[in-house]
């Protein structure tokens, strides 16, 4: 995943918590017929591993689990926060016109080598363990042996487990960082004004890298010693954009913190252009970083 330097997410309690609000996973692994993607909700065992494993289950009748036994990579996405940002809501640029539309968003990459499980012991313990996050919130959570114990070793039965040591961990936040504070100020109000939980969630998001991250001084932004605007990239995004083009987060082992209660989920979108100008089909066309 393509990350600037200022996107990074280096905390691994950040990283780990992204994961646990945002269970659903994209995982995509390869095989002799290309790339296969299954969408499933997974639980991170922060304990087992330097960088945590993940654990789920498919349907025995999904062909995945039997194309992994040769060892093959996988990465499992995860998604937090997203937004679409209008080019309107920037005031710092109004004078000069050189703004466009972008997306913010929040994403985890995991990478491991995917196992197909078997044992009922195993996925018994990993059905609790899901079961038991997701309905932590509710005030009578449903658990697992409550099921009729002959109805349970049937659902057993009709499922294998996927477990994912975590051999590498990429984390995004793309929030607005290093825009002036006028242009940050205007993102959150115009999120604000669209009133939708998923546009609260980026306006938060962006009022809290405002609150402990410096932006960029505007000298700094897109102007030339005359004070006018120039149409040439800010040097330190474009600097950082090749400096963090190939870096691959290692982070330290996986803290025993509980788990954080599931947040909502959705499908988001996704752009890494932060100056491109919409596409006809909705996501934005890569243009110059800034």
């Amino acid at each position: 995943m393509f990350i600037q330097r200022k996107h990074l997410i280096t905390d691994p309690d950040e990283v780990f918590g992204l994961i646990e609000a945002n269970p659903l996973g994209a995982w995509v692994c390869s095989s002799e017929d290309g790339l296969v993607a299954n969408h499933i909700p997974f639980f991170l065992d922060r304990e087992r591993g330097p960088h945590g494993t993940l654990i789920a289950h498919v349907a025995r009748g999904n062909p995945v689990w039997k194309q992994l036994a040769d060892g093959r990579p996988s990465v499992v996405m995860f998604r937090g926060a997203d937004a679409y940002i209008s080019a309107t809501w920037y005031p710092e640029h109004r004078p000069h016109g050189k703004v466009v539309p972008t997306w913010n968003y929040e994403a985890v990459n995991a990478h491991g080598i995917a196992r197909a499980v078997h044992d009922r012991d195993w996925l018994l313990m990993m059905l609790n363990r899901l079961n038991d996050a997701q309905e932590a919130p509710f005030p009578q959570p449903w658990r697992v042996d409550e099921a009729p114990a002959d109805y349970l070793d049937k659902m057993l039965r009709a499922i294998v487990g996927i477990e994912i040591p975590i051999d590498r961990l990429e984390a995004k936040r793309k929030a607005s960082q290093g825009e002036a504070v006028e242009d940050r100020e205007g993102c959150i109000a115009g999120l604000r004004r669209l009133g939708t939980p998923q546009a609260a969630r980026m306006a938060a998001l962006i009022e809290r890298t405002l609150r402990t991250e410096r932006p960029a001084p505007k000298y700094l932004r897109h102007a030339d010693r005359s004070g006018r605007p120039s149409s040439s990239p800010a040097p330190e995004a474009s600097a950082a954009g090749v400096e963090a083009s190939d870096e691959r987060l290692r982070y330290p082992a996986a803290s025993s913190r509980a788990p954080s209660p599931a947040a909502d989920r959705r499908a988001p979108a996704d752009s890494d252009a932060r100056d491109a100008p919409a596409a006809d089909n909705g996501r934005p066309a890569r243009g110059p970083a800034r």
